[in-house]
């Protein structure tokens, strides 16, 4: 169950796969803060399965998503997105700078800890008490760089195609709504 008054706007994010397919349900508050407030992350879930789960969780809502935030890999879903929600704004990283994995961790780490203000992305609190198996706050602590053969810490991530799908949603749907105001600090391979 989701703890958003119906009729609040929000935005779908996620990250499709087979198996660990990601789904976030991210409201923009009156300050402009992203709270992640609904997630679905079951193991194995049908492609039909996940499609009727969105929509019941979107009608619950009242209203369709503003924005939806899809994988660029999977074309037929960002078509269904597209057909079931023609009244939303249906985005993919298309450009090289938005699919840039650094550029996005970048994005990332400045809404959750920027360094004026307060964090502008937040977690419910009932998500941090639920105990999904690949649930976002369990992705969100699991998430860490690889480790190169020298013991050093690498420069990109480890995937593991399980726990990474929850971070990447975050990642795209941050880059998308804010990556324009808070790419402010990039990682660059020449520096």
């Amino acid at each position: 169950a989701t703890m958003a008054r119906t009729g609040t706007s929000y935005d779908l994010v996620y990250d499709f796969g087979p198996n660990y397919s990601h789904i976030l349900w991210i409201a923009t508050n009156e300050n402009g803060v992203g709270i992640v407030f609904d997630e679905l992350c079951e193991d194995g879930m049908s492609t039909q399965r996940i499609h009727q789960e969105i929509i019941t969780r979107c009608n619950v809502l009242g209203r369709p998503p503003d924005w939806i935030v899809c994988d660029r890999a999977v074309m037929s879903e960002r078509r269904w997105a597209a057909q079931q929600y023609p009244q939303s704004y249906v985005q993919i990283m298309d450009s090289r700078s938005e699919q840039s994995i650094l550029e996005g961790i970048a994005v990332v780490t400045n809404l959750l800890d920027p360094m004026v203000g307060d964090p502008k992305l937040r977690f419910a609190s009932y998500l941090w008490d639920q105990t999904p198996r690949r649930g976002i706050v369990k992705c969100m602590a699991l998430y860490r760089y690889q480790m190169q053969a020298n013991g050093l810490l690498g420069r990109m991530p480890w995937k593991d195609n399980q726990h990474d799908h929850g971070c990447d949603d975050i990642r795209m749907w941050s880059v998308k709504r804010h990556g324009d105001s808070y790419r402010t600090l990039v990682v660059s391979r020449k520096h």
